[in-house]
């Protein structure tokens, strides 16, 4: 590819590397082979998160006020977060069919911006609390749901997973299907973003939200 295009490695400034989320194995060889390179050259590693890379992308491309970010995780899971005008949401792992304070009821909470009661069914669900807090529904006033009205933008291979359900609770969302999956140009333009605001760290880490699944044996003891 350099020779292709007349450069050498002293042509390169910095490397990108996906730091996940993705494959234990892959996202570490992944990011091992980047800081060779990089060793190697002296120049730095600039670690890209798969969320950043479609957050850069879309924003590049599109205008919105909400962006939830959703990757497969597989087994009922999605990797989300989320981001708007005002912060950024950490990455988590969501079981989005089987949450007791569900991937939607989140989300909603998260575009309204403010903490207060959502109304469900017979009970009101109080967010954002370690523990959900439920208490008996209030006969009147019947408050509109949060987020209605309010605008949301989905990408990410997951977005039509979850799609069901935002369709409860949302009435303005939108999914570009565009953006599905990072990639190599997605991810070397989140990392010209970091590279030109200096907010990088020299040492990236994997991104690893889901918990191995391989655990090591107990010891035996010594013989």
């Amino acid at each position: 590819m350099l020779k292709e295009n007349n450069l050498s490695y002293k042509d390169i400034n910095a490397i990108a590397a996906d730091i996940g989320p993705g494959s234990f194995t892959g996202v570490r060889i992944g990011l091992a082979a980047s800081r060779g390179i990089a060793l190697a050259a002296k120049i730095p590693v600039i670690g890209i998160t798969g969320f950043e890379a479609l957050f850069t992308a879309a924003k590049n491309d599109a205008t919105f006020e909400n962006l939830l970010v959703i990757f497969d995780a597989k087994r009922g899971q999605v990797f989300s977060q989320f981001f708007d005008k005002h912060e950024i949401g950490e990455p988590e792992l969501l079981e989005y069919m089987h949450s007791s304070l569900s991937l939607w009821e989140r989300v909603r909470v998260r575009v309204s911006l403010t903490f207060v009661s959502i109304y469900l069914g017979s009970n009101i669900l109080i967010p954002f609390t370690q523990k959900a807090i439920t208490q008996p529904k209030k006969p009147s006033p019947q408050p509109s749901p949060i987020g209605r009205g309010s605008s949301l933008t989905i990408i990410g291979d997951g977005a039509s997973l979850i799609e069901p359900f935002i369709k409860q609770t949302m009435q303005s969302y939108s999914i570009i299907d565009e953006f599905k999956l990072p990639d190599a140009k997605t991810i070397a333009l989140a990392a010209f973003e970091k590279i030109n605001s200096s907010n990088y760290s020299e040492n990236p880490a994997p991104l690893y939200i889901r918990k191995p699944d391989a655990k090591l044996p107990k010891s035996a003891g010594v013989a």
